[in-house]
């Protein structure tokens, strides 16, 4: 200390002014002391808020994107689905056709086929071709038997000599009449057989009739699949329309979902 501070005893005591002057120093440093405690606060809140947010984000991107993988997995499994109706749909529309077809040629071959094949008349008609030979060749033998009949007649009345012979000439001529009786019954056996014949071919008409009456049934129930196959198509179409407005309606979620 100076010789002044002694000689002055006031020196040493501070005046109001100087009070003044620390205090605010005083104050200026403990302001200075918060902003730099406040200046040197750690930043690690802010950057796990951060990092939360941006985990947030990528979660909904993720979300997102999941969401939309499963639309358009649902959208291929609708196609594929629809792909095999349509394939169904068009094995089923060539099986009508199909049906449709036979139905029109069972229809054309019932109405084409007449009441007698054509085969089966032709030889009906042979048959009695020669069933009207058969008895022509037996008026023929019958006539002739007449006439050595009324000619042995004649002999017989006309000639009295040569009993014996004419006699023998009898007994030939029965001889030969009995070879043309026995050739006539021969005949009429043919004829017999023949008629058993035509009788055989008349009842295979009649299987034909009730092979035709079948083939009728089978139109039937050819019809009344074509009218379960018709009603299966509706159902696959009604099908088909559904699946169409499930995929429109998807194909928009899609669309809004992008739009966001």
């Amino acid at each position: 200390m100076s010789d002044d501070s002694y000689r002055n005893p006031r020196a040493i005591v501070p005046d109001q002014e100087d009070q003044l002057t620390s205090h605010h120093s005083e104050s200026a440093r403990y302001g200075r002391q918060r902003m730099s405690a406040s200046r040197r606060r750690p930043l690690w809140p802010l950057y796990l808020l951060i990092l939360l947010l941006a985990l947030a984000l990528c979660g909904s991107i993720y979300m997102d994107w999941q969401a939309r993988q499963q639309l358009q997995d649902r959208l291929h499994h609708q196609a594929g689905t629809r792909a095999d109706l349509d394939q169904q749909l068009n094995q089923l529309t060539q099986q009508v056709k199909q049906q449709r077809q036979q139905l029109s040629n069972l229809s054309a071959a019932l109405q084409s086929r007449p009441e007698v094949a054509p085969e089966e008349l032709q030889r009906l008609q042979q048959a009695g071709t020669r069933r009207d030979d058969t008895l022509q060749s037996l008026q023929q033998s019958q006539q002739a038997l007449d006439k050595s009949i009324a000619q042995l007649r004649q002999i017989m009345t006309g000639r009295q000599e040569g009993v014996q012979k004419r006699f023998n000439d009898l007994q030939e001529g029965i001889s030969q009449l009995s070879e043309a009786a026995s050739s006539r019954d021969q005949r009429l056996d043919t004829l017999n057989e023949r008629l058993g014949q035509q009788q055989s071919a008349l009842e295979q008409l009649d299987q034909e009739s009730s092979q035709l009456s079948t083939l009728s049934d089978q139109v039937s129930q050819l019809s009344e699949r074509n009218r379960e196959l018709n009603r299966q198509i509706e159902g696959l179409k009604q099908r088909q329309t559904s699946l169409e407005a499930t995929q429109a309606s998807i194909q928009d979620l899609i669309n809004s979902s992008e739009v966001e």
